[in-house]
């Protein structure tokens, strides 16, 4: 692997197991674009890949800084974006994604365990039909993969690592 010698694991960033899950299941399943939600070390999985990337940042000081480090690449296409419930992107033409990754604080105003990543799971949801999400040990992740259930998409796999990773889809 050519960019995992670049990450820094620790704290709330996916870890190494993770990093090696990630990057395996993109090469297995053939995945070659990528929208994600949290710039950062993912992002080097999907770059490990040689993927096309539209990866969304919300938080100025990370969209600058990462738009720093990956601008270099010219497979990675930064968008800054209103961390809203829901979220609204104008001007900016969406292809079918063949996954999405999120790993992006909470949208909108809610409480602290309400479903945090539900408003990236369902701007996701009509442009994938495979979505993994990081932090799914969570209580509010775990609340957000249940609201997607009943929106017709199901847990694929999930990883039981120390902060999880769970696959949710979507049949055709």
């Amino acid at each position: 692997m050519k960019y995992k010698n670049l990450c820094t694991f620790g704290g709330s960033t996916i870890d190494e197991i993770e990093y090696d899950f990630i990057c395996g299941y993109v090469k297995e399943h053939k995945i070659k674009n990528v929208l994600e939600f949290g710039t950062g070390i993912s992002t080097y999985c999907f770059l490990e890949n040689d993927c096309e990337i539209v990866s969304f940042e919300y938080q100025s000081k990370y969209f600058n800084y990462y738009k720093n480090i990956f601008n270099k690449y010219g497979n990675v296409n930064m968008v800054m974006f209103d961390n809203t419930n829901p979220i609204i992107i104008k001007d900016f033409t969406f292809p079918f994604f063949d996954m999405a990754f999120i790993d992006s604080p909470k949208g909108g105003k809610r409480k602290r365990h309400d479903c945090a990543r539900l408003n990236s799971c369902i701007f996701s949801s009509d442009k994938t039909n495979t979505i993994m999400i990081h932090d799914s040990k969570r209580r509010s992740e775990i609340t957000s993969i249940e609201a997607m259930k009943e929106h017709g998409w199901h847990v694929d796999y999930a990883l039981d690592s120390r902060r999880g990773i769970t696959v949710i889809r979507k049949d055709d």
